[in-house]
């Protein structure tokens, strides 16, 4: 790495706290993608020699104490402090180091309802209001009792959200791809989060990340986006 980055906003932005753009050199200026990526590698590996003196002196200390007449008792108290100091520093980062993301972390209710206005405006007005208590495998089986085609397309969302909400990941997606993340589409901002989540619960990280990658600045949970995306590519 050509230029020194800065430890501690470099560790900020592994653990999801600030974007990339805020990972700067020791002298404050910015890094391009090419340097943050040497930056993220070179940490990786100062972490890894870190462990390995830990494992080494570990053993080391093992092999002294094994010795019944132990040569310089001095030496063995150094290198039992040295080990104690370095494991420390790991546990100390493996502790603040981020853990796999999780479902539950990025989805959130998504809180505006629609009226809905036609001849089975009850039962959808049920399955609506399901929802809106979060019960969503109910408001899914309610939502999708009709045929699929005569849905509008906000309706299709919420049964794509009901989908998604309750673990039906290939149906989420079936759904939300039916709408579509065009800007037709009334909710397409949201869409496309909710469809980047599907994605990557199915196993399909590659397209997830390619969805994040569509979410602009600006548009329906960006930041996360950003985040997921980053964490789904490590």
């Amino acid at each position: 790495m050509s230029r020194q980055v800065n430890i501690e906003l470099l560790e900020k932005y592994l653990a999801g706290e600030i974007e990339s753009r805020e990972v700067l050199d020791i002298d404050g200026k910015v890094l391009n993608n090419d340097e943050l990526q040497d930056a993220i590698k070179d940490h990786k590996e100062l972490i890894l020699q870190i462990e390995g003196a830990a494992l080494k002196e570990s053993l080391k200390e093992i092999n002294s104490a094994e010795r019944p007449q132990a040569e310089d008792k001095k030496l063995v108290f150094w290198l039992r402090t040295a080990a104690s100091v370095v494991l420390i520093f790991v546990l100390g980062f493996l502790i603040l180091k981020p853990e796999s993301p999780r479902f539950e972390d990025y989805f959130e209710h998504f809180e505006q309802l629609e009226t809905f206005r036609g001849p089975d405006s009850q039962s959808f007005d049920i399955g609506l209001t399901e929802y809106s208590r979060r019960n969503y495998s109910r408001a899914y089986e309610l939502l999708t009792s009709k045929n699929l085609e005569e849905l509008s397309p906000e309706l299709t969302f919420y049964a794509g959200l009901s989908a998604l909400g309750s673990e039906r990941f290939e149906e989420a997606i079936v759904l939300f791809e039916a709408i579509g993340t065009k800007e037709t589409n009334k909710y397409y901002q949201q869409t496309k989060w909710y469809l980047a989540l599907a994605y990557w619960q199915s196993g399909q990280k590659l397209k997830s990340i390619d969805m994040l990658n569509t979410i602009k600045r600006g548009e329906f949970q960006y930041l996360r986006s950003r985040d997921l995306a980053r964490v789904l590519e490590d």
